[in-house]
């Protein structure tokens, strides 16, 4: 059964101005082939909607709301053939949606629109929407959306197609600006189960019910389905079986997560005390289940993965994981709340047995390659969203290289003798040679290993896995940054010196508006074997943290206080800053660090970009990212142990696309 559709219409006394016809021409039909008028406007502000067929009002949420490739037609009163135009724009923000195009139309209905708006008719805005999901919030709580508090009881879509804009003459419901288009059978309620596949999902066969079952059954549905009493067609038949409905609402409350056992709390008449002990008997032998309610598209696994993507680094993360909406929404769901949970979960994914003691259920999860798997999977895919979010300066400055295995390999810098030169008469090309500007590069594994054990499994609600990602990421690119810059600060074979043209010192060397001209000077003057140009220009100014402000004010300010006038006053004048918005800062922290050698708080850097980077960073077949693998724990520990491992090496590539200056 198809989902209901929403229309919204905006009036003038809800949203004023909120939608406008302009032209550039006065409009009429002729002028309009020429050159057709235009709309633009607000289509939806974001608040309630008084929808006929949904017994509350409704709040489409932006957030999750989706929108049709452009161009899209612009229809009349909703109907394909009355073509107005077309919208060349359509944007969902926080709290409302715009849209704007052209009425290119050239039928009855683009006339009609372009002279009665002429005219001054007032046309009113209408979008269709899909509803995908919807939740229906109670009395007494609120939800938040479009900017917005709603307190219930009130229907809030979470997730929504926009398919459709139309132009209409009044709405369909004046009191609230509201239509909808008669598009679904269906006209009660958001669900899409009837009640036959209600009766079915819960273990009834509708065939076989006693009259009295019918009856109990039928108001269960209704009151599940937020049918009123005015509409429904048991209504009688429900305030009979008041009493009834009341029980069966708080079992299957009680039993929300345990949905194996609801069709025998209400066949066997339970009261909802019983319910709420069978349900907690449930759990502790077993943990929760995984509830997938949006038919079978959402593998149990997978689910366990994304609840703990969700846990460990958010739902943004989970989101870029590349998981599906079911699974992700699934994962929401599902109900994980410790590690006990986890193991309980896993043994039902992999099909099996879950024992009732609370000892053997952990051994039988951390026994298969299920939970291993889940828990591997889960960690790099927070660890690979967690990597990027730790800042790093080498991995900005860097070339990036790439070794196949773990010997020494040989790379050929902007140095080497490969000019093009004049064809000569006899055709003959001159060969290149590689006897200059070569260097070496290698790549080590760097790794840690962590775990969780029987006494983190049984006391923790997560927070052991959680931090795992986060500190396995933060350890990686600290060593990164470490080893790096230790290879910087190191100078290998006088790397920076002034025999390579690429070295300031001095009082001059300081970082000021005259010091950075000077390093920019001896950047863009750097010759390479055969005295020509290597015609590389500086992208980077690399500080350590005690000149970031500095570096910032030159970077960022159009005027430099530099020039003082030498009177007993002593006063700066403000003069032109001629590096402003040209070298982009960039700190590290361990330029200055003082547990690395040759640490400097006035030394700094001009470098090129990466890709013509003067240092290099080289990984294992382009890894460039950490890996985390899980194993068993030792044979005398209960657990699973997480190691990270990364393989990479740093390397001097180009003397001549950096410059150091000393700050002395």
């Amino acid at each position: 059964m198809s989902h209901p559709t929403l229309y919204r219409d905006l009036s003038a006394s809800l949203a004023p101005t909120d939608f406008h016809l302009h032209g550039d021409t006065p409009i009429d039909l002729t002028a309009a082939q020429g050159a057709p008028g235009r709309f633009s406007g607000v289509v939806y502000s974001g608040g309630e909607l008084r929808v006929p067929g949904f017994d509350l009002p409704v709040v489409a949420d932006l957030r999750g709301m989706t929108s049709f490739s452009l161009p899209r037609p612009i229809l009349k009163d909703h109907e394909q053939k009355q073509v107005v135009g077309h919208a060349e724009s359509v944007e969902i923000g926080s709290t409302e949606i715009t849209a704007s195009g052209v009425i290119s139309g050239a039928g009855d209905a683009a006339k009609e629109v372009v002279e009665s708006s002429r005219n001054g008719f007032p046309w009113k805005p209408s979008i269709g929407c899909q509803v995908i999901k919807a939740r229906r919030i109670p009395k007494g709580q609120s939800v938040t959306a479009n900017g917005r508090t709603f307190q219930g009881p009130v229907y809030h879509v979470t997730r929504s197609n926009l398919y459709e804009i139309s132009f209409v003459a009044l709405p369909g419901d004046v009191g609230s600006s509201l239509s909808i288009a008669a598009q679904s059978t269906q006209t009660r309620g958001i669900s899409t189960m009837t009640y036959s596949d209600w009766l079915r999902s819960n273990g009834f066969d509708p065939e076989t019910l006693t009259e009295q079952q019918s009856t109990t059954l039928r108001a269960s549905y209704d009151a599940e389905q937020g049918i009123t009493a005015t509409a429904s067609p048991v209504a009688t038949l429900r305030e009979e079986a008041a009493g009834e409905a009341d029980r069966i609402a708080g079992v299957r409350k009680a039993l929300a997560d345990h949905p194996s056992l609801l069709a025998t709390a209400i066949r066997e008449d339970w009261s909802r005390d019983r319910a709420e002990l069978e349900g907690f008997k449930a759990e502790m032998q077993g943990g929760p289940a995984i509830h997938v309610r949006h038919g079978n598209a959402a593998n149990s696994a997978d689910v366990l993965e994304a609840s703990l993507v969700m846990r460990a680094s958010g739902e943004a993360t989970a989101e870029r994981s590349g998981y599906s909406d079911q699974t992700l929404q699934a994962a929401r769901d599902c109900g994980i709340h410790s590690m006990v949970d986890l193991c309980a979960a896993s043994l039902r994914a992999d099909m099996q047995p879950v024992p009732g003691d609370r000892n053997a259920m952990i051994k039988a999860a951390f026994s298969t390659m299920g939970l291993s798997n889940i828990l591997s999977n889960a960690a790099n895919k927070s660890l690979q969203d967690e990597y990027t979010m730790f800042p790093s300066a080498a991995r900005k400055i860097a070339r990036q290289l790439t070794a196949s295995d773990f010997k020494t390999h040989t790379g050929y810098s902007l140095t080497l003798n490969a000019d093009l030169e004049e064809l000569p008469p006899d055709g003959q090309i001159a060969h290149g040679t590689f006897d200059e500007g070569s260097f070496s590069y290698s790549v080590a594994t760097y790794a840690k290993m962590y775990g969780i054990t029987r006494q983190d499994i049984i006391n923790d609600d997560l927070g052991a896995f959680d931090a795992i990602p986060r500190k396995m990421a933060r350890s990686a690119v600290s060593k990164l940054e470490e080893v790096f810059f230790t290879l910087v600060l190191a100078n290998t074979s006088s790397f920076f010196s002034a025999g390579n043209s690429n070295l300031k010192t001095g009082a001059g060397s300081a970082l000021a508006a005259s010091g950075l001209a000077d390093a920019v000077t001896a950047f863009l003057t750097m010759v390479d074997a055969d005295s020509k140009p290597i015609n590389v220009t500086p992208r980077w100014l690399l500080v350590p943290p005690e000149l970031k402000v500095t570096a910032d004010e030159l970077y960022a300010s159009r005027v430099y206080n530099s020039v003082s006038d030498g009177s007993a006053d002593d006063y700066k004048i403000a003069t032109a800053n001629a590096h402003y918005g040209k070298y982009e800062p960039l700190v590290s922290p361990y330029l200055s660090n003082s547990s690395l050698t040759n640490n400097s708080q006035t030394a700094w850097y001009l470098m090129a970009d990466a890709a013509m980077g003067a240092f290099g960073i080289a990984f294992l077949n382009n890894q460039s990212r950490p890996t985390i693998e899980t194993e068993d724990a030792a044979f005398n520990t209960l657990g699973q142990q997480f190691r990270c491992y990364w393989d990479f090496g740093v390397c001097q590539v180009d003397s001549n696309t950096a410059v150091k200056s000393d700050g002395s």
